[in-house]
């Protein structure tokens, strides 16, 4: 499903993010990405999802090439990638039910086939009572959840969160972190960035480390102590019929 070969990322200013990569990601598989401030782990997460493009080396996401890659094809590639970053990048004017959904709103879905789903969504993240507040009014932890909401309604082939987990309390945390399990345990793809090594043991996933750029080491879930693995309970995703023509649902 990912497939790196020595890949390296130099911004424009001559400033080395990553070097040297190479990495196989099997679909299904679920992975933790560790590593310090400023190792290189938000860059690669852009990369899975072609908001970069390397600058060395070949990279292939979901059967797509990096550097053959048109406009076209990346904006298909995104229909079947879910993607939680820190930023949000929520739209203010819209509302937060139609903040999340908007990935079954672009790919041309009806209302009447994604309002169950949206609203199943955000009753997960405990935000169904704010369904027409509009970002501006949410506190940081509110906007995460939005996020994590919309980037799994659709669900996606491959979903990558950058610290989904950062801006919210424990107990939603571990909400948060049993949805992925349970995508993960219908077949579905997760990369999670986090610096948070607690969580890491805790789910007992693969795990890949940077260090200044360079993948340092892959550890398998034995080589990670901790107490034993979380198991998902609480979110009905085999129940979902997911939406006419959208590859990945379920």
């Amino acid at each position: 499903m990912i497939h790196f070969s020595n890949v390296g990322l130099r911004y424009a200013r001559g400033a080395e993010a990553l070097r040297d990569v190479t990495l196989s990601i099997d679909r299904g598989s679920m992975h933790f990405l560790t590593g310090r401030s400023g190792a290189g782990k938000s860059t690669l997460l852009k990369l899975m999802h072609f908001a970069l493009r390397p600058t060395s080396g070949e990279l292939t996401i979901l059967g797509e090439d990096a550097h053959r890659a048109t406009r076209r094809s990346i904006a298909l590639l995104r229909r079947r990638i879910g993607v939680v970053i820190q930023d949000f990048q929520l739209l203010d004017h819209l509302t937060v039910f139609e903040n999340v959904a908007l990935p079954l709103m672009v790919a041309g879905h009806r209302e009447a086939q994604y309002r169950n789903n949206v609203l199943e969504m955000l009753e997960w993240v405990k935000l169904s009572d704010q369904l027409d507040v509009k970002p501006h009014f949410l506190s940081g932890g509110e906007k995460q959840r939005v996020g994590i909401a919309r980037a799994m309604v659709s669900v996606p082939d491959l979903i990558l969160a950058d610290e989904p987990t950062g801006s919210v309390d424990p107990e939603m945390g571990a909400r948060i972190m049993s949805l992925f399990a349970e995508m993960n345990k219908l077949g579905h793809t997760i990369l999670i960035a986090t610096h948070d090594l607690d969580m890491v043991a805790r789910y007992g996933a693969a795990r890949l480390h940077l260090e200044d750029g360079r993948l340092e080491r892959c550890a398998s879930p034995s080589e990670i102590s901790s107490q034993d693995v979380i198991s998902p309970e609480g979110f009905d995703l085999e129940g979902r019929r997911g939406f006419p023509g959208m590859e990945g649902s379920v």
